[in-house]
């Protein structure tokens, strides 16, 4: 079934698009490349004090390198799953290579939004909690979303201190004071 884009909007009350999502094979590799393509000259990598994942209503020990960079206002993530436990990025890799896995979207309710999508039929691939090491939360949720548009979507909750902030690239610059990220080049 092909959907129109603006129709799943609609439906999923989404906001812009915050994130575009790659899976590569090694990140230190690839990082290089992305930074050349996308003028990209800063990363962020977040310092996560727990990590839970969750597929099928089953807990995951994965583990998993990766970045970020903001080309403009759009945040780029760079994701290399070690563990090779994960379906949702090994079935990637194996038949399409690295590249452009999901599209981001930062909402500030996301039980409201895992709601709707339950309404529209849309199954959940992969749910992620972490805490990160300066006291900051983030839930993520991969919707399988690629019959209609070809693509996952990801929904992303963040919240420090209980309190709903942006992923912008100056708030990662806040987190790097915070303990939550650390700031590096290629």
């Amino acid at each position: 079934m092909e959907l129109d884009n603006s129709i799943l909007e609609q439906k999923l009350g989404l906001p812009k698009v915050g994130q575009l999502g790659f899976i590569v094979h090694d990140i230190q590799d690839s990082l290089p490349a992305y930074e050349s393509l996308y003028n990209i000259n800063t990363w962020f990598e977040p310092l996560y004090a727990e990590k839970k994942f969750k597929l099928g209503g089953k807990e995951l020990d994965l583990e998993f390198n990766i970045a970020f960079g903001y080309s403009g206002k759009l945040q780029l993530e760079i994701f290399e799953e070690k563990s090779r436990q994960a379906p949702v990025y090994t079935e990637f890799l194996d038949r399409y290579g690295p590249g452009l896995h999901h599209l981001g979207f930062y909402v500030s309710d996301l039980d409201a939004k895992l709601d709707k999508a339950e309404q529209l039929g849309l199954e959940v691939l992969l749910e992620a909690n972490f805490k990160t090491a300066g006291g900051g939360f983030v839930s993520y949720v991969y919707l399988d979303t690629r019959q209609m548009s070809g693509i996952i979507t990801e929904l992303i909750h963040i919240t420090l201190y209980g309190i709903n902030i942006p992923q912008t690239e100056f708030m990662m610059n806040v987190g790097k004071f915070t303990g939550d990220v650390k700031k590096f080049s290629v």
